[in-house]
């Protein structure tokens, strides 16, 4: 036993010894792997499940209705932005009609901004007819799983949905399925709606020409909008309108998502 003791200690000092030796010669791969085993312990997944969004967006007093609407909403969810949307969209004192629309609104949504949307559209005072303008106008359409008339159409064109700012009265949402789309526009003064169809042509001048068809009004003197696109991008970005009487303003663009 005495005769092991020695061997032992010089065991120990040689490990020691080698240990320095490679942190001296490798001094960033030792901090590499320590920070590498660092992280693999403290990694969490950051997916939420559909309790996490239904306890986020359920209010403080909610009837049985509204529970019922926030667990419908909140199937599948993967991430609470579904609640923050639900929660943003929410005036203080819903009436059923505008919590029952903005669940549907804000199903599957990948940000707020569906809920910012409704908020801001409905106003202070809320009538029957300006919740559904509202629901119409700031609705996004459902991934293409989910939707039929999407996965009919081809991968090329133009994909996504932009917010619209004509003047300080006229707003709404471009929708674009490759070389169609949809555009709703809502008067916030006078609470007119127009919905255009809309065809993706290209120039080689101009880059993109959207060409508007009146689909549905409420307000027949409202002519066809016609824009006018040097490049699509993701940014902010402003483009030119010209209706069919050849008058052209410039109109905002910003982009939502796909």
């Amino acid at each position: 036993m005495n005769k092991l003791i020695p061997t032992i200690i010089i065991l120990i000092i040689s490990q020691n010894l080698l240990s320095r030796t490679v942190k001296a010669q490798f001094p960033l791969a030792i901090v590499f792997f320590s920070l590498l085993e660092l992280f693999s312990i403290n990694i969490k997944p950051a997916h939420a499940n559909p309790q996490q969004c239904y306890q986020q967006a359920l209010p403080s007093f909610a009837e049985s209705d509204t529970a019922d609407l926030v667990a419908w909403m909140c199937q599948g969810s993967t991430s609470t932005v579904t609640a923050k949307c639900f929660t943003t969209a929410l005036p203080s004192f819903p009436e059923p009609l505008v919590t029952k629309r903005a669940a549907m609104l804000c199903k599957g949504a990948k940000s707020i901004a569906p809920g910012e949307c409704f908020r801001d559209s409905i106003g202070s005072f809320s009538t029957n007819q300006s919740v559904e303008r509202a629901y119409k106008l700031c609705k996004v359409d459902s991934p293409p799983e989910n939707n039929p008339r999407r996965e009919k159409r081809s991968n090329d064109g133009v994909r996504g949905v932009w917010h619209v700012a004509i003047d300080k009265n006229w707003i709404g949402l471009l929708r674009m399925y490759g070389d169609e789309g949809n555009l709703v526009l809502v008067d916030r003064k006078k609470g007119n709606v127009v919905e255009q169809r809309i065809q993706l042509e290209r120039d080689s001048a101009n880059g993109y020409i959207l060409t508007g068809s009146i689909n549905q009004t409420t307000w027949d003197k409202y002519p066809s909008d016609k824009f006018y696109i040097q490049q699509f991008s993701t940014d902010s970005m402003i483009v030119k309108n010209c209706d069919q009487t050849g008058k052209c303003h410039n109109v905002t663009f910003t982009y939502w998502g796909k």
